[in-house]
């Protein structure tokens, strides 16, 4: 997490990371520095953002890590989060699920959470997966449109 969020600032971007694993939060922060603020401990469905909207939220295995049964949670959360035309973008995880978790996604299954509020505008395959995840990643970009 802490280079990703370290990334994005050096791309100019104001950023919030949150993780609900402690240790997670202490490992990103100790390599940060001074942007160990930016790195929040919490639980992503409850968190209190004091009303905050974001241009951009940045998947990274989150959703893959949740049983499908929340996937519709997900989608929800991130539609409040974000303001109409932000996007919601990064590695996604897709395939066939043989020995869960990760849960990956299907093309069908990816279009029935996020056709509604969300319209797909990039797709690129990703060439520096994990050697469990190569093949099986792309670099989505979904803009919020309802």
């Amino acid at each position: 997490m802490g280079y990703e969020v370290r990334a994005f600032h050096d791309a100019g971007w104001r950023v919030a990371a949150i993780d609900f694993s402690l240790a997670a939060v202490q490992r990103a922060r100790s390599e940060l520095g001074v942007l160990a603020q930016c790195v929040l401990l919490g639980d992503f469905f409850r968190h209190d953002f004091g009303g905050t909207r974001f241009d951009l939220i940045y998947e990274r295995t989150f959703l893959c890590a949740l049983p499908p049964d929340l996937w519709p949670e997900y989608v929800k959360r991130v539609t409040q989060l974000l303001y109409q035309g932000a996007k919601l973008a990064g590695i996604f995880l897709y395939g066939e699920q043989t020995e869960p978790p990760p849960y990956p996604l299907t093309t069908e299954k990816a279009r029935e959470l996020f056709g509604e509020s969300f319209s797909l505008i990039k797709t690129l395959p990703v060439s520096d997966s994990l050697p469990l995840f190569a093949g099986k990643e792309l670099w989505q970009e979904w803009l919020l449109v309802g």
